[in-house]
């Protein structure tokens, strides 16, 4: 334990299993009754076991190479569960959820919660991916001033970069339904902008 990680999906989806184990009720339920309705993420929810998507859903694309075009990421192909990638959200809403770790909204997670998701609980973490820092408990925490923190997304259509800086409430939210693009990418250049500006 804390001293090698490497990060994987089926974590969540096992957390998930926890959740509904312990709790009782389907995953996606208990998510919407204690942390989407009580943020007032009205445009967020979780791709259960009935999901059908909505019209006002963004469809997700990927670079076809044989056609040279971007088509279609059928969602059938979205091989993941509710736990580990099943969110679906707006920029807006979002930042609700990025703005409770600042310990805005304590009725729902407590600063000692808080606290154990941004400090760092690895050692010699893999640098297989975008962010080769610390995790803490769902988040990479960066070895930097002022501190960081931040998660990268990734599924079939989707991709999306986080990044939060606590002690400027500085909230970066990229959002892409379309696998070419690369949010980290255009996250670190806003982040390059803006502490230029500062």
């Amino acid at each position: 334990p804390a001293s090698n990680m490497r990060y994987a999906n089926l974590g969540y989806t096992l957390l998930g299993c926890i959740i509904e184990q312990s709790s009782g009720i389907p995953y996606e339920e208990y998510i919407q009754n204690h942390l989407l309705i009580p943020l007032e993420m009205h445009s967020s929810g979780i791709h259960g076991r009935n999901y059908a998507k909505a019209d006002k859903h963004a469809e997700g694309y990927r670079w076809n190479e044989s056609k040279q075009e971007l088509v279609s990421d059928d969602e059938k192909t979205l091989a993941v569960t509710s736990a580990d990638g099943g969110l679906y959200t707006t920029t807006s809403d979002f930042l609700k959820w990025s703005k409770m770790l600042l310990g805005t909204k304590q009725e729902i997670l407590n600063k000692e919660s808080i606290k154990l998701m941004v400090t760092p609980h690895t050692l010699n973490l893999p640098k297989a991916i975008d962010d080769p820092d610390e995790y803490g408990y769902g988040l990479f925490v960066h070895d930097s001033s002022p501190l960081r923190f931040s998660h990268p997304g990734f599924i079939p259509g989707f991709r999306s970069h986080i990044s939060v800086y606590p002690e400027k409430d500085l909230h970066i939210l990229i959002f892409c339904n379309n696998t070419s693009a690369n949010p980290y990418e255009i996250s670190n250049h806003l982040e390059e902008f803006l502490n230029k500006m500062n």
